[in-house]
């Protein structure tokens, strides 16, 4: 009988096993047939319409009521309606209605812009749309280029806060109006607060990841203080799920289409081939900060650089802004030079004065176009520093020269202490005159020229080196001292022999 008993209950699985695969064939077989007559193309093709429309929608809604504010004003905006909503709702339930409706709608809205910029952004990386010059089969991206800058990563997370503080609100108001018996609490809650629909509205949330799957194995969020009991509920409960899946699938697929865009037009930006590496070269700049470490991480592959690539690849990452300084300064201990080299350069063109530190501990750096494009970066943002100083001063410029030209000459040849940035500035180039490179000897001497008469105390060891090195070098010694001044005798001196030199370059 126990045999029995048991090959019935395998023959039950059996049986079962054979009803879900074959229900699952029948459903592949379906969707075929759907597909080759066109009806599941066209259920996509509405779909998509109806998505494009509700987020365009939502779009131009952010856009009439908050298109001016920042995610720091928008932030403001939200917290001022939650406030107004918990104060004024305490004894008048139906104002945190309308707080927790207002909330959603700013929310909502704002989710939608980021949906709407973002598409917009993936269509200029595809080549689709331009910021700038539009080509044949382009077209302007208006919105990214009006809205690209306040609509980000910031104002999404502000705008999904805004969403959950705003249902919560709205439940309470709900409970507190029409629908108290929409919602199950369980008798030792009592008579549930906002903090009892906070926690509703969150957990509505995590179940889209099955985080409370997770959470109620360890006890945390077992017991929900508030569940959703009627239609009117649930059904609402079911749209605000519905609405975050929405924002969770498009980040997902964002972000999975950015990585490869970004990969693409990395390994594009290498090619070499002319048009291709054009394409990616005008596509970098659009990534951003998200651009800056995979671009990077890339030249680890790079063998060598060559010069046209040394310098087109700090241009770009110029066009990046200053957004990308701090990552740049990180990188520049990476244990691989041309990340460093780079890295350097591009801080020079940001003029990144406060990665002024960790340039300077890289003028010793073992690798020497390391150290020349440190150096080169000195001198741009020495010229910064000094151009600053100048407008600063309230002295006028001869009295301010002639007090600087007397200090100098209490201690003749003598550097002045590195107490502030120029004086650290000058100091490492004047170092960096004596470097066993001649790359970067030259490097130095160009980069003290571009400081100008901060770099005055370094004109004794310019004159020295004016008699020296190949004509290249000599033509830049003499644009230095002319820029750079220093003591009037030696300097006049010292050019007026350069005019004698067999280069007409340096003559000239």
């Amino acid at each position: 009988m126990m045999d029995a008993s048991r090959l019935m209950v395998d023959l039950e699985h059996v049986r079962t096993s054979y009803l879900l695969l074959g229900v699952l064939a029948a459903a592949g077989i379906a969707a075929g047939i759907l597909f080759q007559v066109g009806v599941i193309g066209l259920l996509v093709r509405t779909i998509g319409l109806v998505v494009t429309t509700v987020v365009r929608l939502g779009f131009l809604t952010w856009e009439l009521i908050l298109g001016w504010a920042s995610w720091e004003h928008f932030l403001a905006i939200a917290v001022a309606i939650w406030i107004g909503g918990e104060v004024v709702g305490g004894g008048v339930p139906a104002a945190q209605l309308v707080s927790g409706v207002s909330l959603i709608v700013v929310g909502a809205s704002a989710c939608f812009a980021y949906m709407f910029i973002d598409r917009e952004r993936s269509e200029v990386e595809r080549g689709y749309k331009t910021l700038h010059n539009v080509q044949k089969g382009q077209r302007p991206a208006e919105y990214l280029k009006r809205y690209g800058r306040q609509v980000r990563i910031p104002l999404l997370i502000c705008a999904s806060l805004a969403a959950i503080v705003g249902f919560a609100m709205l439940n309470e108001g709900l409970y507190e109006t029409v629908g108290r018996g929409w919602y199950e609490v369980p008798e030792d809650v009592g008579e549930p607060v906002y903090v009892d629909f906070l926690a509703f509205a969150v957990a509505s949330v995590m179940n889209l990841v099955d985080v409370l799957d997770l959470a109620r194995t360890h006890r945390v969020l077992g017991a929900q203080p508030v569940v959703a009991a009627a239609p009117p509920a649930k059904a609402l409960a079911a749209g605000f799920k519905l609405f975050f899946t929405f924002v969770l699938l498009h980040q997902v697929f964002a972000s999975l289409r950015q990585g490869k865009a970004l990969a693409e037009t990395i390994s594009d930006f290498w090619s070499p081939h002319e048009p291709i590496h054009e394409r990616a070269r005008g596509a970098l700049p659009v990534f951003g900060v998200t651009a800056v470490d995979p671009l990077l991480r890339s030249l680890r592959s790079v063998e060598s650089l060559t010069r046209e690539q040394r310098d087109r690849l700090p241009l770009v990452m110029e066009t990046m802004g200053p957004a990308i300084i701090p990552s740049l300064g990180r990188h520049l201990a990476d244990p691989h030079a041309h990340v460093r080299e780079i890295s350097a350069a591009v801080l020079g063109r940001l003029n990144a004065i406060e990665e002024l530190g960790r340039l300077l501990a890289r003028v010793d750096d073992p690798d020497d176009s390391v150290r020349q494009a440190v150096v080169e970066a000195l001198g741009r943002l020495g010229e910064h520093a000094a151009t600053s100083a100048r407008k600063r001063s309230p002295l006028p410029p001869l009295r301010r020269r002639n007090r600087w030209f007397a200090r100098r000459r209490k201690a003749p040849g003598a550097i002045a202490p590195a107490s502030t940035p120029i004086d650290a500035i000058v100091a490492a180039l004047d170092a960096a005159m004596g470097d066993e490179s001649d790359a970067v000897q030259m490097a130095a001497v160009a980069a003290l020229g571009t400081v100008g008469h901060a770099a005055s105390a370094t004109a004794p060891k310019l004159v020295a080196l004016s008699t020296a090195g190949d004509e290249t070098f000599r033509r830049e010694v003499a644009r230095a001292l002319g820029s750079v001044g220093g003591e009037v005798g030696p300097t006049l001196a010292a050019l007026t022999a350069l005019l004698e030199d067999p280069a007409a370059d340096v003559r000239r």
